[in-house]
């Protein structure tokens, strides 16, 4: 601890909607990607990552 009172790191709560969203997840809902390339391609941010692919 910092100063023996806190926490030397901030610790957020998540939000609703993060809340929701572990919560599917733990449900086994959602979707699975084989690379992080493909999942890339799904949400349209090609260009991202270290090779800009």
């Amino acid at each position: 601890m910092a100063d023996g009172k806190r926490s030397p790191v901030a610790v957020k709560v998540p939000n609703a909607t993060t809340l929701a969203a572990m919560k599917e997840l733990n449900e086994g809902k959602g979707k699975r990607f084989a690379s992080a390339e493909k999942l890339f391609k799904e949400i349209g941010a090609c260009g991202v990552g270290p090779r800009g692919s």
